[in-house]
């Protein structure tokens, strides 16, 4: 296999994605880029604005980088879709990071330091299946898997 630079770039078919979850993901991180941007670095902890630079610095601002097909999928008023991400093969280290970093963030929302919701547990459970897909096809090969929606438990 020959050496990869960073720039390479891959396919990522994210199949029978829910739309109104992802659309709600959309304005959660609006909001929270939002909440970042008006938060006083002298009086929040160091570490809320150490976590919104990385979050910053790690996907697209101001919207989830699939906001344009879902918005398209909204309009189409499709419940699921599949969509296309194109992602750079350093994207399995970056979402892992993403994921560590929102998870945090959650915990910042909860205690009032951000004002800002947590995630819900569906736009978790999305952006865990979402993140599994990068990885599985970026690093494994593997063929894609359909969305399947979390248990009640």
């Amino acid at each position: 296999m020959p050496a990869s630079t960073p720039g390479d770039r891959r396919p990522v078919l994210l199949v029978d994605a829910p739309i109104e979850v992802l659309a709600d993901l959309n304005e959660w991180f609006a909001t929270v880029f939002g909440a970042l941007e008006k938060i006083d670095a002298t009086q929040v902890p160091r570490r809320l604005v150490e976590l919104g630079d990385a979050l910053e610095e790690l996907i697209e601002r101001p919207r989830f980088v699939l906001g344009g097909q879902v918005v398209q999928a909204e309009a189409a008023h499709a419940d699921n879709a599949d969509l296309q991400l194109d992602v750079g093969i350093e994207a399995a280290t970056r979402i892992a990071r993403m994921m560590l970093i929102l998870d945090e963030l959650d915990e910042w929302c909860r205690s009032g330091h951000l004002a800002a919701p947590p995630r819900t547990a569906d736009q978790v459970w999305v952006l865990r299946w979402i993140g599994r897909e990068i990885i599985g096809q970026i690093e494994i090969g593997r063929q894609p898997r359909p969305f399947r929606p979390r248990s009640a438990d």
